[in-house]
């Protein structure tokens, strides 16, 4: 179930299974409940991912999984998906009973057919509901209502009734509760207000993000949620055209868990003048031509005419220094040089602290870089057909794979190896473990990504079972897998 209006969700389709487990001699020795979590991909349902794992592990109690309905798997857009994880507790001898289908699991023609249909229906109502959904908060922007989210600093949520009468305000984590009831927005306290258009106006007067967080911080002014401010916060404010009293939706949008689309101004739904606005649109359009100008990136010879005037004046360079330099972005220099280092080398500046740990962070960059162009290699050379976006390698339009480098470390005295980060939500996920130094490669684990779990893989000499079963020497098995996929893919035409 996805939100607390259908909070009996769990507890009806628990009184169901009960039901039919007692019908056929059944004991449910397990439960795992995914409450409040969208059934669109498996990324979040954390209760899911532990089944898969402990049906995979062999040392599951249980040799049959109760599911209510076919749909409860999840609304997964590719219905493959949904039947996947079926086949994992199949092939593993644990069988799948749907206990409010009308038809019997059994593996027979008709009930692939009607799984298959199911499925499909599951995820085309997921579609159609996302649509209907986004036209409607499409449309009550347009009439001037907010569309969820948070009011933002210096804003307050204000419930308004049908006919727009002012009803009171909407405190942190509260909701309407009649369906015909709006939410606008209307200034905040007075302090906030006040710290938002001093925002503006040090912005204007050119300081920096990070200078006016700074300043804001030793003032002890706390954000909304009582934190430090940070500059990507002040940013946020700057572009926000509520504070001018235009209600915006849609500059972005990320339908059905997909990636992440940027809008162009055109596709925005928007109302101007929607409600009162606390800075004065002089100010903040002011402000925008500024935000403009930054986006404008200097040329190479500018940026290093920049750093040898601050190691000129100041006798030395840091990140902290062009950071707080006035019109200066730190990271178009990150961007251009790649690192301190490389710039220190070109200005002629030696610096005073080591950077030789940056050495081996370049190295495993640059591993993983060769990396997944390898892996595109091996899998271009199997007759499959890659697409890759960024660090995701799209095989066949049908799977993807990326690659994590782990760096070694030292554990009580024993070596280890930790992602930095969450692995990417891909299919696959190929774990590269490094020598010390960072040089080479000892082998790889080769994981599906439900297998990695929610965080960061953590791994040791010697591991698990299930981890040891997918640690290879070589990316032989890239290969193997690949030539499946392009003979699946000449299959279905």
């Amino acid at each position: 179930m996805s939100t607390d209006l259908q909070i009996c969700s769990p507890v009806n389709q628990s009184i169901a299974i009960a039901a039919y487990a007692q019908e056929h001699g059944m004991r449910v020795v397990r439960s795992y409940f995914d409450q409040g979590r969208s059934g669109l991909d498996i990324g979040g349902r954390d209760a899911l991912q532990r089944l898969i794992t402990d049906v995979q592990s062999g040392y599951a109690e249980f040799k049959v999984v109760l599911v209510y309905d076919v749909s409860s798997w999840g609304r997964f857009q590719n219905s493959d998906e949904a039947a996947y994880y079926e086949f994992l507790c199949t092939q593993a001898g644990i069988k799948v009973c749907y206990v409010a289908e009308l038809f019997d699991n059994d593996g027979s023609p008709l009930a692939m057919i009607l799984k298959g249909l199911k499925r499909t229906m599951a995820a085309e109502f997921s579609r159609e509901l996302s649509e209907k959904v986004y036209a409607g908060q499409y449309r009550g922007t347009c009439l001037g209502f907010r569309q969820g989210g948070y009011s933002g600093y210096g804003m307050r949520r204000m419930l308004i009734d049908a006919e727009g009468a002012r009803k009171g305000i909407l405190q942190f984590g509260q909701r309407k509760s009649i369906y015909t009831d709006r939410i606008i927005l209307v200034p905040g306290p007075a302090n906030e207000v006040a710290v938002v258009r001093r925002i503006f106006r040090e912005y204007v007067g050119g300081r920096s993000l990070r200078q006016i967080a700074i300043r804001l911080n030793a003032d002890e002014i706390p954000n909304l949620l009582g934190r430090r401010w940070v500059y990507g916060a002040i940013r946020r404010i700057l572009v926000n055209e509520k504070y001018i009293g235009n209600n915006v939706f849609s500059r972005c949008s990320k339908k059905l868990k997909q990636r992440t689309v940027y809008n162009p101004p055109s596709a925005w739904a928007r109302k101007d003048s929607a409600f009162e606005g606390i800075v004065p649109p002089g100010l903040f359009y002011k402000a925008a031509e500024r935000l403009a100008r930054q986006r404008e990136e200097p040329t190479t010879s500018e940026m290093l005419e920049t750093a040898r005037r601050i190691l000129a004046r100041d006798g030395f360079l840091s990140i902290k220094q062009i950071r707080d330099e006035p019109g200066v972005v730190y990271s178009q220099y990150r961007n251009r040089f790649g690192s301190m280092r490389e710039l220190y080398e070109i200005v002629g500046y030696k610096a005073q602290r080591n950077l030789d740990f940056v050495v081996p962070r370049l190295r495993l960059k640059g591993w993983r870089e060769s990396l997944t162009t390898f892996i595109t290699e091996i899998i271009d050379e199997s007759g499959s057909r890659t697409r890759r976006d960024g660090w995701v390698i799209h095989v066949d339009d049908a799977w993807t794979i990326s690659a994590v480098i782990l760096q070694a470390s030292q554990y009580k005295g024993r070596p280890r190896w930790v992602s930095r980060r969450t692995p990417m939500n891909t299919d696959i996920v190929v774990f590269a473990r490094m020598t010390p130094d960072g040089a080479v490669p000892i082998d790889y684990v080769v994981l599906p990504r439900i297998a990695c779990g929610p965080g960061r893989i953590s791994l040791r000499n010697e591991n698990g079972p299930l981890l040891e079963a997918h640690t290879f020497t070589s990316l032989h098995v890239l290969r193997d897998l690949a030539i499946v996929s392009a003979m699946s893919a000449v299959a279905c035409g």
